[in-house]
């Protein structure tokens, strides 16, 4: 989950810095006004969450409905469907959504949690994410609560051996 964040994270900088150039291409022409100095505010914060939103939506469903995501090829780790075969797209996407559903509250918690560490709600927040990794510890198969609400299941791959050329040795000549 690790590698695969600083992968997300790259990609959503990059979106960021897209939807930024838009926004000041729209603010320029007299389209809009949604900034407050670097802040979006109104309808333009929505359209931003939304956009980044649908940007890692986009990469997780594409790379899982081909099986792996980049991380997951590094760990040689593939995500199947009920027949063993890379999730539909609409397996992919209930992927997406259940995980979003589950661990964004909780990720979101821990950004809030920082500033205000007694609040209650916060660390109610947590439960959600830290319930659906938990699972995996109470089910036979080791899968999360994600993956069980998209029926799908990750699998680790043997390593792959690289064929070595034979190598011919000459026998050393004597003048």
């Amino acid at each position: 989950m690790v590698y695969e964040t600083l992968i997300v994270g790259a990609l959503l900088i990059v979106s960021a810095l897209v939807f930024a150039r838009a926004v000041d291409v729209l603010t320029a022409v007299g389209v809009m006004s949604a900034t407050e100095g670097w802040r979006l505010r109104g309808w333009a914060r929505h359209a931003f969450q939304l956009f980044l939103c649908a940007v890692m939506g986009l990469y997780f469903c594409w790379f899982w409905h081909r099986g792996q995501t980049l991380a997951m090829r590094t760990w040689r780790l593939r995500l199947v469907g009920t027949q063993d075969k890379p999730p539909s797209w609409l397996r992919a996407f209930a992927r997406y959504l259940a995980a979003l559903a589950l661990l964004g509250p909780s990720l979101e918690s821990l950004l809030w949690l920082r500033e205000h560490p007694d609040s209650l709600l916060g660390w109610a927040a947590l439960v959600p994410g830290v319930g659906a990794l938990a699972y995996t510890r109470f089910n036979d198969a080791r899968s999360t609560l994600y993956d069980r609400i998209a029926s799908t299941r990750l699998v680790l791959l043997a390593p792959q051996r690289r064929k070595r050329k034979p190598v011919s040795v000459s026998p050393p000549t004597t003048s």
